[in-house]
């Protein structure tokens, strides 16, 4: 409405004003990126609000100074505020400093995906794609994806850390002795470790570190870990650094970037690559609006994470399973069986072993 008004109302020159509009259009996306790395969401849309304010002032001063008898309209007279409406940008720019300062704690959302956050975060970040949620510790029996029937009682301190307020992982408390985790050899989701346990290890998705912590569990001293989300590895080397020091063992290495793409490009092999569970179900508008997990789960995808393999290599992939619904899992078994074809096997089920353990919703 706005650009519509001043291509059609205003007294300067239709190119002179639509060529303002195109630098502020660009200008403003790649101001979104960067203020959404430096403060919450939130705080973003109040800087946002200012930003009009002083915006409409400025107009509004360079229109009343200007007629279609005077010169085009000079890049100062934007600067020119005149307008009560300028002096709403002081209180904005106030609440965006002070909630940016008392960030987890300040103004948040409350409803997310039909889910109520009214206990305040242990720990909150937001970035151009995501916000991260560490919810408060609690004492419980691990929460794992598949656990067996034969997993011993025991309870560990954990945060649940979730992601736009959906898809979520956990983080564990571990200082260092690996007795503290052995619950993790009863995940249905570690599998593999039993049959390839030496060597070099890689995880598709770090989250909140439990999957490197189940390779360093069952023998990996060489264990690399790929994520697209900086927060999370942020949260293991510096926030959580003390409570969860996976970061401290030695053989640890974290590479921020998608994961197809690191594979992609190196020319390092691994005995074991584990994906487990790998989506956000949210879009990312920095990805063309498609959901940054989809170039995980394709054939062209595995083809690279299957070259990354030794000859002894194994690939883990989990997903959800349903019985009553079976779409996910038979998209997993056919892309299993598609990419070894192109591979050149002529039998896929001689190298592929589906596992489950129940169904958790």
């Amino acid at each position: 409405m706005a650009v519509s008004l001043a291509l059609t109302r205003s007294p300067w020159a239709v190119g002179q004003v639509y060529g303002v509009d195109l630098v502020g259009a660009a200008s403003g996306c790649l101001l979104g990126l960067a203020v959404l790395s430096w403060m919450d969401g939130v705080s973003a849309l109040v800087a946002v609000a200012a930003l009009a304010a002083l915006a409409s002032a400025s107009f509004r001063a360079a229109w009343r100074t200007s007629s279609p008898a005077l010169p085009p309209l000079r890049f100062s007279n934007w600067f020119v505020i005149r307008h009560p409406l300028a002096l709403l940008a002081l209180p904005l720019l106030a609440v965006v400093i002070l909630n940016t300062a008392i960030q987890p704690h300040g103004i948040a959302p409350v409803v997310v995906k039909d889910q109520v956050e009214l206990q305040p975060p242990a720990a909150q970040q937001w970035n151009s794609f995501s916000r991260v949620r560490v919810a408060p510790e609690t004492v419980d029996t691990p929460y794992l994806w598949g656990p067996s029937a034969k997993l011993p009682p025991v309870m560990v301190s954990q945060h649940w850390v979730s992601i736009d307020g959906s898809a979520g992982t956990t983080m564990y408390r571990f200082k260092g002795d690996l007795s503290e985790v052995d619950f993790l050899r009863f995940d249905v989701t570690n599998l593999a470790y039993v049959i390839r346990n030496r060597g070099r290890a890689a995880i598709i998705g770090v989250g909140g570190g439990r999957d490197l912590l189940s390779a360093y569990l069952f023998g990996f001293r060489d264990i690399t870990g790929v994520e697209l989300n900086p927060i999370f590895i942020d949260l293991l080397t510096h926030q959580f650094r003390s409570y969860n020091q996976l970061a401290d063992l030695a053989g640890i290495r974290f590479y921020v970037d998608e994961g197809r793409s690191w594979f992609a490009r190196t020319r390092d092999k691994f005995d074991l690559i584990e994906m487990s569970l790998i989506d956000t179900w949210a879009a990312t508008g920095a990805g063309a609006y498609s959901l940054s997990e989809n170039g995980l789960y394709t054939v062209e995808g595995w083809q690279h994470f299957l070259d990354a393999l030794t000859p002894g290599g194994v690939f883990t992939v989990s997903r959800w399973y349903n019985p009553s619904d079976i779409r996910e899992t038979a998209r997993l078994l056919s892309l299993a069986a598609a990419s070894l074809r192109l591979r050149g096997v002529a039998n896929p089920k001689a190298h592929v072993l589906p596992a489950r353990h129940g169904w958790r919703r």
